[in-house]
């Protein structure tokens, strides 16, 4: 999944560090992400102050990211 944005109301808006706009996320938490709606009841699952596992490619080259989750500032 391309992210196109991180900021209000993103799906990866929870994701304190290391997800740029850009990106491609393919995994969160050992699960393949093939769009928005499957990041999204990834996300819900976990709670914040979980760090979790993310793979991303970043202009061609793949990354495996730790993540901590913060809480969505999304209303």
């Amino acid at each position: 999944m391309l992210l196109m944005q991180v900021g209000n109301g993103a799906p990866a808006q929870c994701l304190r560090l290391g997800i740029k706009a850009g990106d491609v996320i393919s995994s969160l938490g050992g699960a393949e992400i093939y769009n928005r709606d499957e990041l999204l009841q990834r996300l819900v699952l976990q709670h914040p102050g979980d760090i979790v596992p993310v793979a991303v490619t970043r202009a061609g080259q793949a990354l495996s990211l730790n993540l901590t989750l913060t809480e969505s500032r999304a209303s």
